[in-house]
């Protein structure tokens, strides 16, 4: 693993962003923010990106299509999904598209640093070839 890891914060709220951006950046992180999935792309094709948090409600574009798109195009990016509705639908469609894991808004920083270091350990350990089961 690199020696800084980045994460992409995809979320059409400035204000969320922001947050995100400086307290995940003050442990050590390096971020980087976009507010909707065309932007979120262009970062993704032009940075290395280990973790993308992901608002599923983004005003612009569908948040679950940019999702899917990640999954297709990179798969190996950690992808934690992010909304303010309580709409178990999303969840079960935000996990089925691989997602580490479903935070709702208003988000808890030092609830979501924890959530981070989670889905980065699991998308690690799938990278581990002594995890794989022989069959």
């Amino acid at each position: 693993m690199r020696l800084t890891t980045t994460i992409l914060i995809v979320d059409a709220e400035p204000d969320v962003r922001e947050v995100l951006e400086e307290y995940l950046c003050a442990h050590g992180y390096a971020t980087i923010g976009a507010a909707n999935a065309a932007a979120a792309t262009a970062m993704v094709d032009l940075h290395s990106i280990d973790l993308a948090l992901v608002d599923v409600h983004m005003l612009s574009a569908d948040g679950l299509k940019f999702a899917r798109h990640l999954r297709q195009r990179h798969p190996k990016i950690a992808l934690v999904v992010l909304t303010s509705a309580a709409v178990a639908f999303d969840r079960i469609v935000g996990v089925a598209l691989g997602a580490a894991d479903y935070v709702h808004k208003p988000l808890d920083p030092p609830k979501m640093l924890v959530r981070i270091a989670d889905a980065l350990r699991r998308a690690a350990s799938t990278d581990d070839p002594t995890c794989e089961i022989d069959g």
